[in-house]
């Protein structure tokens, strides 16, 4: 083990993207209303073809899901922090 926060690695890729993207609110507030948009899409056609699977397999779904959240968390205070 390096001793390095997984986080920190994360929050940087986070930071690479989001100096790559307009930084206004609005623009923040469709970017992620879009992506969830889209999440929201994909797990219903998900939820569609997965009558009857494992558990497993939903909690597998729902984890992935909350990785992008925290994506998302994490981006919106990065870009508070290239605003100020």
């Amino acid at each position: 083990m390096t001793g390095e926060s997984p986080c920190k690695n994360f929050c940087a890729n986070c930071l690479e993207e989001a100096q790559s993207r307009s930084n206004s609110t609005a623009a923040i507030a469709c970017a992620i209303a879009m992506d969830f948009a889209e999440t929201i899409r994909y797990l219903r056609e998900v939820s569609k073809s997965v009558k009857g699977t494992p558990d497993v397999y939903m909690v597998d779904l729902i984890s992935n899901t909350l990785k992008f959240l925290k994506k998302y968390v994490c981006s919106l205070h990065l870009f508070g922090k290239i605003n100020t």
